[in-house]
Order: structure tokens, then sequence, then C-alpha cells
């Protein structure tokens, strides 16, 4: 009796501080802030569009001060292209163009242009809008100065030739195919019964499409063929396949370029790495070199373009702090130090 009347005590008690207990706070996950990604190019964003609302007024003046004003700021951070500037304005003149102001639109895509020099896209669009068909041609040079688009130049005629090419490989192999049909189906009637001899060209077709029939002891025809197929046509068609056999060599060398440039025009890098080489910013582009000198903090060459990309963003104290930071370790900080600070005096922006 005793050890009942414990039992129901304490369980008694355990009742009652469950059910005084306070509940316990739940936890809930602190959410994780996504970092906004900001363009080293947003503090042009005020002239912007100060251009481009004077070109929608078409107020010609304030669209000129506000050209300067970019053209000013891009002087002061170095920088040789906007591409964000420059594809900004050359949608501006796709509408244009698109409304039939085909004037306009080839002004936008001058202004445009200037902001992105290596651009043959836009040289060609705004050839079309002048209906200058020759300047369209011309832009093909200055692709070829583009180590990315000289590439997929050469890739595009590699392929439009082994395409053509192809075609008409495989017309001349049909024709020649239907004109001496006669020989392949003597051959193969010739290993036929008297009662199979009648399906001998249909055999010789579906020996052809079939390379099962390798495996049936006709596997020395197709070879064969070819031999006698050489034998019996004429001299043009003989110089004729020639050329295939010595194209179809060729090939081999053209095929590698090709998958070369597929490989370049999926690394997601390529053109950001290019931006950054070539005098441009953008947000990819630092992360890549802020990655880069995080694994090797002693490159000097990451290091200079670390400091470069820190003043064509506009961050000139940045740049300045670094390089002078380093200036110990190898002349070419204090150099960029020094230049950094006269541009200083002759821009005052900087």
């Amino acid at each position: 009796m005793i050890p009942v009347l414990l039992a129901a005590s304490l369980s008694s008690l355990l009742l009652a501080q469950a059910h005084g207990a306070k509940p316990s706070p739940s936890l809930t996950p602190t959410p994780i802030p996504v970092p906004v990604m900001v363009s080293p190019t947003d503090a042009l964003g005020t002239d912007l569009k100060a251009w481009f609302d004077a070109t929608k007024a078409q107020d010609k003046d304030a669209a000129g001060k506000a050209l300067i004003s970019l053209q000013r700021k891009r002087a002061e951070r170095n920088l040789v292209s906007l591409d964000e500037v420059a594809g900004a304005m050359a949608g501006q003149a796709e509408s244009k163009a698109s409304a039939g102001a085909k004037a306009e639109a080839a002004e936008a895509f001058k202004v445009a242009i200037t902001f992105a020099p290596d651009s043959a896209l836009y040289q060609v669009r705004k050839a079309e809008a002048e209906g200058e068909v020759g300047e369209a041609w011309s832009a093909l040079n200055l692709a070829r100065a583009n180590p990315l688009e000289s590439g997929r130049l050469d890739a595009t005629y590699y392929l439009g030739l082994l395409v053509i090419a192809g075609l008409f490989a495989i017309g001349f192999s049909l024709a020649v195919l239907i004109r001496y049909a006669a020989v392949f189906s003597h051959d193969v009637s010739e290993g036929l019964s008297g009662p199979l001899k009648a399906l001998s060209l249909f055999m010789a077709v579906l020996f052809l499409a079939l390379p099962l029939a390798g495996f049936m002891g006709w596997g020395y025809l197709p070879f064969w063929w070819i031999t006698l197929l050489f034998i019996f046509e004429s001299r043009p068609e003989k110089a004729v396949s020639v050329v295939l056999v010595i194209g179809l060599a060729l090939s081999s060398l053209a095929l590698p370029r090709i998958i070369q440039q597929r490989a370049v025009d999926g690394a997601s890098d390529a053109h950001t790495l290019y931006q950054v080489a070539n005098g441009g910013t953008s947000s990819e582009g630092e992360a890549i070199v802020k990655q880069r000198l995080a694994a090797d903090p002693n490159n000097v060459e990451w290091s200079l373009l670390s400091a470069s990309l820190s003043r064509r963003g506009g961050r000139y104290d940045e740049a300045s702090a670094f390089l002078s930071g380093k200036g110990a370790s190898d002349p070419r900080f204090s150099h960029n130090a020094a230049a950094l600070e006269l541009n200083r005096v002759n821009l005052p922006g900087a």
C-alpha cells in the first residue's frame, strides 16, 4: 500500500511542476542577410539618367553636359570601357531604331561606342541604322582584334565550311552511288543463288545501310566498292573525290578549334576577366580578384589589379591606402600611389 501511495504522490508532483512550468521560448532561425551586389559604376547612374532625360526631351545641350560629366568621371577612374553605360545607351538606341528614328538611333549608337570602343556589335548596329553596309563589314576587323570575338569568328567560319562541305559530300556520294549501282548489284549477285539474284540491287542498298552486313561475311564489300568506284569514275569525278578526301583530312584540324571555342564561350569568367584586363570593371571582376588575392596575398600583379579596380570603382582613398601600405615591398606600389596622388591634383573629383 505504501509504494502505491508514494507512486501517486510522485506522479502528482510531476504533473504540478509540468503545469506550472513556463514554456520554453521557441528558437526561430535568424535569417541570413543576403549581400546586395553593388556595381562599381552605380555612381554614374545620375549622369546617365540625366542623359536619358535630355535625349528624351531632345535637349542637346543638357545631353552634351551629361556626356561631359560621364567622360570626366571615366577619366578620373582611368576606365577604358564602361560596358554597363554603353549597354544602357545601346538599349536607348535600339528603342529609337524600332520607332523608326534611324538618325537618332545612329547618334545614340555612336555615343555608346565611345564607352565600349572594342564592341563590334555596336559598330554593326550603328552601320545598320545609317544604312552603311561597308562599315558593318569593316567591324569584322574590330572583332578580330578582340581575343574573345576572333576565336568565335574563326569557329563560325570553320563550322560553316564543314557544314557546306558535308552537304556537298553527301550529295556527291548519293549521285555516284545511284550512277554506279549496277556495279554493286553485280558483286552481290555473284554471291547469291539463282532465285535471289533479282534482289541483288535491293540487298546492295541494304548492306550499305546496315552495319550488320559486316557480321554476315559481307564486311569487305564497302572497301571493295570504294575501290571500284574510283576505278569507274570519270576524271572530274576522281578529282572531286580526291578533294573530298583531302578536305576530310583537313577537317581534323578545324574540329579542335571549334571545340575549344565552345569551351571558351561556356566559361562564365571569360568575359569578366577580359573586361578587367582591358580597363573595365564589374562586381564579378572585383569578386574574382579578391578571391585570388585572398589565396595569394603577396602576389604583386593581383595586388596592383585590386588597387586599380578600387580606383575604377571610385574608391580612391581605399586604393591610395592599399598602395601606400605595400609601397615598401615593391616600387611599383609607390609609383602607382604617386600617380594616383597626381591625378587627385589634376582631377579634383579624384
